[in-house]
């Protein structure tokens, strides 16, 4: 709203509904109109609307008198919701460090959403019962700690260590709450253009910025609930409702002298003028009741409203009393309720009084009236709608359908809407996978599967990620995350297992994996419980179709074949067979010997490893490739086999043959087992 804009503020209560229009010029808020109409019946209860269409009603006549005294179309209203009906829940939640990097971003943010879905659980205890079938949303959150192996840490990621755990503070409102009031308005033929709360409200009305550093306590003293709001440190920490107010003074005196309800609040007001009260009991016969019988009839349910609302006051900060307490609503001008207040919070009594809009200079009453404690909420309303940013609430469409978002200082963002709207965190960021249990080699492994693909974000038409900004009105599409991620065999052995060259080019050195004893590929499902084991490559699996039809191949300068094994830093050279002349063919030529691609005299000398002792072959491929049966004479082997054992051989690690090809610095292992 501009700061020329008149604005029509609606304060819809349990027992009446007041309307004002008002108007900004300069630092002044200045009230141009106000009307104010009762429920003729119990339409509401404890704020709540329990009949629509008559609260409607009232509501619709309040709009209909100030336009027609105003002269305005009124279409557009500020509104607030009741604060008595938000939940503060805490949450937590905590996970092992990762062993191989510090903590990254995904793992802070996927911690803070189960600490979200941890106070969301804490909620569905604390409301079972009677209230089970209330459905809450999320409006808000604030990260209260992050601790580190026990110790508090301000910006945890990078950090490494055990045990990580974080702990939220997360506020829930009822779903329905905001609906009705909302479909009350429609119903009117009015939109709502600020949403607020009523605690918010009354503080905007009454307690100014600066002395919002003190340690206050506002008490909203309505017709059927007391609703309080702390003040710390220079803002809002707290929220919490009495479920007693005015009504339940009215009660007792209507029980005390047989009279009706509505003639029982009549008689509750007239008790602060003094003197006689005329009334009319339940047969229609007229009373003279003295009004002093009527205080006194009304000292037990006043010392009980006192004390509940001590008690609220005292539950909600720990046990510490406030530096003073601040009454507003028309119940706090009940008879001895300040006195009795002071006295249950064991405060000086002039620590507990009545905070009226009137005594604040940023409002001026042009109406020739008197801003009581009673327009604070309605005020405050039209304070707040008249700020710049002002709003609590703000209003987008996620797939078209409408979600308020409680504005509490902290960037609003698309993943704020999804969680006010209800979407469940995993349904953003996918569902982590189930971690496998496998062995490779016989060695016990557990592969912990990160998240699936994101859920499919736009903003306004644009593709987002889920922690963009947000502001009014915009349109949010989402499209929920995949389901479970799952893993690969090549992502549980980590991949290429590294590199060689092959003529002179660097090239992946491929996993060659069995699964039960059968070869499989890295890209299939990782299986619970699969026992994998990891065979040497062979030239054959590193060689491209095209590269194996060479004529020759040489492995660490030796001539091999396409089953020679290879591992890393090898180095491969594939050798073209030559081209076929068109002339007849030739009688085949005889293969050559090994040792004729190495003269006598420049025959190379290997130097291996046979069992963890240096073994230098003389003379190595003179006229064969060396294998490893060429290492055993250097190998000292028992003549007779161990019963139940059996003969290994191991090249570098892994499973070989008497034949397997030698090459210089190979590592030669032969035991039995």
């Amino acid at each position: 709203m501009t700061a020329t804009r008149k604005i029509f503020a609606l304060d819809i209560g349990t027992r009446k509904v007041m309307g004002l229009i008002a108007e900004r010029r300069g630092d002044r808020l200045e009230v141009l109109e106000s009307e104010t109409q009762e429920h003729p019946t119990r339409a509401m209860s404890a704020g709540q609307i329990q009949d629509i269409s008559k609260v409607t009603q009232i509501v619709r006549q309040v709009a209909q008198a100030l336009s027609r005294r105003s002269g305005e179309t009124l279409k557009g209203v500020a509104v607030a919701v009741a604060g008595r009906n938000l939940k503060t829940v805490v949450g937590g939640a905590a996970m092992d460090c990762p062993k191989d990097r510090g903590l990254e971003a995904c793992d802070v943010e996927q911690l803070t959403f189960d600490a979200l879905e941890s106070a969301l659980r804490g909620l569905g205890a604390e409301t079972a019962g009677e209230q089970a079938k209330i459905q809450y949303v999320c409006v808000g959150y604030a990260v209260r700690r992050y601790r580190l192996d026990d110790a508090v840490i301000a910006q945890p990621i990078g950090h490494q260590g055990d045990r990580f755990d974080v702990e939220v503070l997360a506020t829930f409102l009822p779903r329905q709450v905001l609906e009705s009031q909302i479909a009350v308005l429609e119903a009117a033929g009015l939109e709502a253009e600020s949403v607020t709360l009523e605690p918010i409200a009354a503080l905007q009305a009454t307690i100014s910025q600066d002395m919002r550093r003190l340690d206050l306590a506002l008490v909203d003293v309505g017709a059927g609930t007391s609703d309080i709001a702390l003040v710390s440190a220079g803002a809002v920490c707290a929220f919490a409702m009495v479920p007693y107010a005015g009504d339940s003074i009215t009660e007792r005196i209507s029980g005390d002298f047989l009279l009706d309800f509505n003639e029982a609040e009549k008689v509750k007001r007239e008790i602060a003028r003094g003197g006689s009260i005329e009334a009319v009991d339940l047969f229609q016969q007229p009373l003279r009741l003295d009004g002093r019988a009527v205080a006194d009839s009304a000292v037990p349910a006043v010392a009980d409203l006192a004390a509940r609302i001590a008690g609220g006051i005292l539950e909600l900060s720990g046990g510490k009393c406030p530096q003073a307490v601040l009454c507003v609503g028309g119940g706090s001008r009940t008879p001895g309720l300040l006195e009795m207040l002071a006295q249950a919070l064991e405060i000086p009594p002039q620590r507990v009084g009545i905070r009226s809009p009137g005594g604040m200079r940023t409002f001026k009453d042009l109406r020739g009236g008197t801003l009581g404690p009673e327009t604070a909420t309605p005020l405050g309303i039209a304070e707040v709608a008249s700020m710049e940013g002002g709003v609590c609430f703000k209003k987008v469409f996620i797939n078209d359908q409408r979600a308020f978002l409680l504005d509490i200082g902290r960037p609003l963002t698309v993943l704020s809407a999804l969680m006010a709207s209800g979407v469940a965190a995993k349904k953003v960021f996918g569902w982590p996978g189930v971690s496998k249990t496998y062995t490779v080699n016989g060695e016990f492994r557990i592969f912990k599967t990160r998240s699936a693909s994101a859920a499919r974000i736009e903003l306004n038409g644009a593709a987002v990620d889920a922690h963009t900004p947000i502001s009014q009105g915009d349109r949010i599409s989402f499209q929920e995350a995949a389901g479970e991620a799952t893993a690969t065999v090549g992502e549980a052995l980590g991949g290429v297992r590294g590199m060689l060259h092959v003529n002179a080019q660097p090239r992946a050195l491929p996993i060659r994996a069995c699964a039960n004893g059968r070869l499989i590929e890295p890209s299939q499902p990782l299986v619970d419980r699969m026992r994998l084991t990891i065979e040497a490559a062979r030239l054959r699996d590193v060689l491209s179709p095209a590269e194996r039809q060479s004529g020759q191949f040489r492995l660490n300068g030796l001539a091999v074949d396409l089953n020679a094994l290879v591992r890393q830093g090898d180095r491969v050279d594939t050798i073209a067979a030559p081209h076929p002349k068109s002339a007849p063919a030739a009688a085949p030529a005889a293969r050559p010997r090994y040792g004729a691609l190495f003269p006598p005299q420049t025959a190379p000398t290997m130097t291996i490893l046979a069992n963890g002792k240096t073994v230098t072959l003389k003379d190595a491929g003179r006229d064969a490739p060396p294998l490893l049966v060429d290492a055993l004479r250097h190998i000292p082997i028992a003549t007779s086999v161990p019963s139940g054992k059996r003969l290994r051989l191991l090249l570098n690690g892994n499973d070989a043959h008497f034949t397997s090809p030698l090459y210089d610095g190979a590592d030669v292992r032969v035991f039995f087992e």
